[in-house]
């Protein structure tokens, strides 16, 4: 089978070798845009967005994304047990969705937020909502005291959170 796929294909590249990588490419192309559709949220590594996620409280959130963290760190070589402390500059802030109507020769408008049915009854519809900012991170491990082990985790948590290095903290662990 592949000796005749390799004849076939070799004939016809000998007749019109730009056609045939033009198609090959388009097919090729075609190939990667399917693979990204396909792809389950489960095969991608990443979460698929569940209500209960939504609704976690600020408290969790920031309990979640220390865990996590800390996780994270203790795979660094030397690293050792972890704890992690994470302060937050801001809180969590929803934008709701609004309804505008123009008011007649006045100019202005009229702003109402839209509303959607649910168990309890209407509540408003959520837009947007905006993670607290992060103030700074503690990190204290058992190879805190080494540079280099200090230098990686310095860079992990700062790539991981988007914080600078001189929001974040390494210490030895006792």
């Amino acid at each position: 089978m592949m000796q005749k796929a390799r004849e076939w294909l070799s004939q016809k590249a000998g007749k019109r070798p730009v056609s045939l990588l033009f198609v090959l490419g388009l097919g090729g192309m075609l190939l990667i845009l399917l693979s990204d559709f396909c792809q389950s949220p489960a095969k991608t590594g990443q979460q698929a967005p569940a209500p209960a996620q939504q609704s976690l409280s600020e408290t969790e959130y920031l309990s979640r994304l220390e865990e996590k963290l800390a996780g994270m760190i203790r795979q660094v070589d030397g690293a050792g047990e972890t704890a992690v402390m994470i302060t937050l500059d801001s809180s969590r802030e929803t934008v709701y969705a609004l309804n505008e109507k123009a008011e007649g020769e006045s100019g202005g408008y009229e702003k109402t937020h839209v509303l959607r049915s649910a168990a309890s009854g209407e509540e408003p519809l959520v837009e947007m909502t905006w993670e607290p900012e992060i103030r700074g991170v503690a990190v204290v491990c058992q190879g805190g005291a080494n540079v280099a082990v200090a230098a990686r985790v310095t860079e992990l948590v700062s790539v991981v959170l988007g914080v600078p290095s001189n929001r974040i903290s390494i210490a030895k662990m006792t």
